[in-house]
């Protein structure tokens, strides 16, 4: 058996050292700041790693998609479990994201399919994030980034 011995640490140690950050560096932090305070407001279905990572894989298959915007439930599987992954895509068929359909394909399986709502949702959320960074172009147009 292996112990780990812990010694207190005093307060004062704890605090962070501010990094040093280029004023491009610092802008772009804002924004990101900005637009995850923006989702947190608006979009409960990305508060979690699971929501978020099932979001952005649907809305990425459902702009790449050259035959529709449907795709297998194995493709939707990443990082998180399938448990996770599968209880997810409850909650978003419940929301009215998604759909799940057989696939005519392989009619074994499943597909997902974004509804007209989840494309309206994608579309608020790409505007949202379009009015935060547009203040900031002008700042960072200044520098090696441009908008």
């Amino acid at each position: 058996m292996v112990r780990i011995l812990l010694r207190e640490v005093p307060e004062r140690n704890l605090v962070m050292q501010s990094p040093q950050l280029t004023d491009t560096d610092e802008q772009l932090l804002r924004i990101l700041v900005s637009i995850h305070s923006w989702e947190d407001l608006h979009f409960s279905e990305i508060h979690t790693v699971a929501g978020r990572d099932l979001y952005f894989k649907v809305a990425e298959r459902s702009l790449l998609a050259t035959t529709g915007s449907s795709h297998s439930l194995k493709q939707l599987t990443g990082r998180i479990t399938d448990r996770s992954t599968r209880s997810k895509l409850r909650e978003f068929e419940v929301m009215g994201l998604i759909k799940t359909e057989i696939n005519p394909e392989d009619e074994r399986r499943r597909r997902v399919v974004a509804t007209d709502y989840f494309i309206a949702r994608l579309k608020q959320h790409v505007s949202a994030v379009r009015k935060i960074i547009e203040p900031h172009c002008l700042l960072l147009s200044n520098s090696h980034f441009s908008c």
